[in-house]
């Protein structure tokens, strides 16, 4: 059986038992509650999952940030664009209307210089084409009109959609201290990485897990150069092989089977110098 342990309740002295399962318990008598002191293993268990649930926030507030910049930024050079649209369409034939009278003016100059006859049939077809441009212009006023409203319309859509995402993204901004992680380590692949080692206890401070990031990245380079040394030894062979296969009884061909044994030597040494030098800068 576990071993209980004994408090005393701070505020009617009774006596409390705590089973190490539980971090607190409730006195029976005076109703407070009184938590159990952790040992050394607990706290710093406790701390770890506490720098965990931490980082885990910071990735989520980093990405959120991002995407909220990202909405703020379109949105507000939505909003830039469609006001010049706004203003660009309400511009649109708007001088129309007064194109008639001055083609009134200048037809009935022209027939004045002409018989009366002539003068007649000028002033009649002024008349009709001043007439065709006034409804031509009526006519693209109404559509005009359509137009600016559809403009306004997606232009009041879009400060809305700004105004609404603005104060979320001021907020996230200046509750966000980008510090608390180095600038190197501020990527899904390092946080994820120092997380799941708090979360298994392998790690009890942010130095220490960065440290052991930075050993992790150290081994997946010495890595990738070895399978790099592996395979450009591969294709040498592969090379070999396929100069020899013409005449195998050559003593050509064996000189460079022995000539593919060495550089595979060569390479398997630089490796080995390669992981000791990386061995040593840790």
């Amino acid at each position: 059986m576990a071993e209980l342990f004994e408090y005393k309740c701070p505020s009617c002295g009774a006596l409390l038992k705590i089973s190490p399962e539980e971090s607190f318990v409730k006195c029976s008598y005076c109703g407070t509650i009184v938590e159990r002191e952790l040992d050394e293993d607990e706290k710093a268990t406790a701390s770890a999952k506490k720098l965990a649930a931490k980082l885990e926030k910071y990735k989520n507030d980093m990405h959120e940030l991002d995407r909220l910049k990202d909405k703020f930024l379109f949105a507000g050079a939505r909003v830039n664009s469609l006001e010049k649209e706004s203003v660009r369409e309400s511009k649109f034939m708007h001088e129309c209307p007064f194109v008639v009278p001055v083609i009134i003016m200048v037809l009935a100059i022209i027939g004045s210089f002409g018989t009366n006859e002539d003068k007649g049939a000028t002033f009649l077809g002024g008349l009709i084409l001043a007439a065709g441009v006034y409804i031509w212009s009526m006519v693209g006023k109404s559509k005009e009109d359509a137009r600016v409203k559809e403009a306004s319309e997606k232009l009041a859509a879009a400060k809305k959609e700004l105004d609404e995402i603005q104060p979320q993204y001021e907020k996230l901004k200046a509750s966000f201290d980008p510090e608390v992680v180095p600038i190197q380590y501020r990527n899904d692949k390092a946080l994820d990485y120092v997380i799941a080692l708090f979360r298994t206890g392998q790690a009890s401070n942010i130095g220490d897990a960065f440290r052991r990031y930075d050993e992790h990245l150290h081994y997946e380079k010495m890595e990738a150069m070895q399978q790099e040394q592996i395979n450009l030894q591969k294709q040498q062979l592969r090379k070999m092989d396929q100069m020899s296969s013409n005449d195998p009884n050559d003593l050509g061909s064996a000189a460079l089977k022995a000539g593919a044994a060495v550089v595979g030597v060569v390479a398997a040494t630089k490796i080995g110098k390669e992981i000791i030098k990386n061995l040593k800068d840790l």
